[in-house]
């Protein structure tokens, strides 16, 4: 992976970790596996429904 590739990617895990926080989760593997189960949800706390 090139350096500023993992840069990018440490910010985004940064991010989902926050934003997981900020949905209520103690626990980001539980957090993540709750997103990754139904992707209607990632779509709704990006805010992207109408």
């Amino acid at each position: 992976m090139v350096p500023m590739q993992a840069a990018v990617v440490t910010v985004m895990r940064s991010h989902t970790a926050g934003t997981l926080h900020l949905l209520g989760f103690t626990n980001i593997t539980e957090g993540t596996r709750w997103a990754r189960d139904d992707s209607a949800r990632q779509i709704t706390v990006l805010g992207l429904t109408e």
